[in-house]
C-alpha cells in the first residue's frame, strides 16, 4: 500500500541532517518541547524512551542519509537545521 502511496506524490524534497546522533538529539529537543519542559528537565526514563523509539528508525534514515531514497531534491541541513551551502544537485 505504501508503495502506490509514494507513487502519487509529485515530487520529493528531503532533508539531510549531518548525522544520525544529530537526528537523535533533535528527536530529543522535540520530546522535551511536546512534554513542556526544558531540555535540561527531560528525565533519564523520558530520554531512554527517545532512544529506543528512534532506534526504529535509524536503519532505514542512514539508508535514505546515505542516498538510498526516491528520486528528487536534496538539502542537507547543519546542526543548527540551517541549509548547507551550495545545496546538493537534484537527484533524478
Amino acid at each position: 500500500g505504501y508503495q502506490r502511496l509514494w507513487d502519487r506524490a509529485d515530487a520529493f524534497l528531503h532533508l539531510i541532517a549531518p548525522d544520525f546522533g544529530t537526528i537523535m538529539a533533535w528527536r530529543t529537543e522535540q520530546e522535551a518541547e511536546t512534554q513542556g519542559v526544558a531540555l535540561a528537565a527531560l528525565s533519564a526514563k523520558r530520554r531512554a524512551w527517545v532512544n529506543r523509539f528512534i532506534q526504529h528508525y535509524e536503519r532505514i534514515t542512514t539508508r535514505m542519509m546515505a542516498g538510498a531514497r526516491r528520486p528528487g531534491a536534496a538539502i542537507r541541513v547543519d546542526r543548527q537545521r540551517q541549509p548547507v551551502h551550495p545545496p546538493p544537485p537534484a537527484v533524478p
